[in-house]
């Protein structure tokens, strides 16, 4: 059994406060942010009159999958770096989080693609 005091100090910095995100992670939202500004016009044109888009369409449209790291060398994991790369956007609250609709996570176009442009231009994330 591990100390907890001990874990907890590792977790924090001085003063109490949270570690900020480490410089590869910055490094990587900067390259997810110039894929999504490069690629956000082609969902603006696909999904003009749809009100819902799924999780792995986004994927595709943005080409995630073209911006995986260099050790992804099958398709399987290409997939899942893209995949990571999306849940880092919602888990950093940059995205909604995605509404399950029978039986597939799908995002509403409109804030979407709102967040994805403010994202773009740096005004969030």
């Amino acid at each position: 059994m591990t100390d907890t005091r001990k874990t907890d100090k590792r977790k924090t910095a001085r003063g109490g406060k949270r570690r900020g995100s480490s410089a590869s992670t910055k490094r990587r939202m900067n390259v997810i942010r110039r894929q999504v500004k490069w690629n956000l016009d082609t969902i603006e044109r696909e999904y003009v009159l749809v009100s819902m888009i799924a999780r792995d369409d986004l994927i595709t449209l943005l080409r995630l999958e073209a911006i995986a790291p260099s050790r992804c060398r099958t398709e399987k994991e290409r997939r899942a770096a893209a995949d990571n790369d999306l849940q880092m956007l919602i888990a950093k609250e940059i995205v909604q989080r995605p509404k399950r609709v029978n039986g597939k996570y799908r995002f509403e176009v409109e804030p979407l693609l709102h967040d994805l442009r403010l994202f773009a231009d740096g005004k969030i994330g």
